[in-house]
């Protein structure tokens, strides 16, 4: 129907993301490492991509690793990726999509 677009998918942790319009990593990075997380982002920022939708809590004051047992990957991190590692500075928009 739309031949001119395209989506992928693959892990962007070790993909290399190819440039685009628009990344999504809604309800992703907080499901992985800090690491793993930051990694993400940087790919993203590497892509070229003039637009990026990700999950984001910017009432986290310090974006610090969950010690203990990552192997459950079920856990959820609440990354500010306005700080550090990610450093995207103030979102163009921030939309609530809080649950309550």
């Amino acid at each position: 129907r739309f031949p001119e677009r395209s989506f992928i998918e693959g892990d962007a942790v070790i993909d290399e993301i190819p440039r685009g319009d628009l990344v999504i990593t809604r309800e992703v990075l907080q499901h992985l490492t800090l690491k793993s997380a930051a990694t993400i982002v940087d790919n993203v920022r590497r892509s070229g991509a003039k637009w990026y939708i990700a999950t984001h809590f910017p009432d986290t004051k310090n974006n610090t690793e969950i010690r203990g047992n990552l192997r459950d990957l079920s856990d959820y991190r609440r990354w500010n990726l306005e700080g550090e590692p990610f450093n995207l500075g103030k979102p163009y928009k921030l939309l609530d999509d809080s649950w309550a």
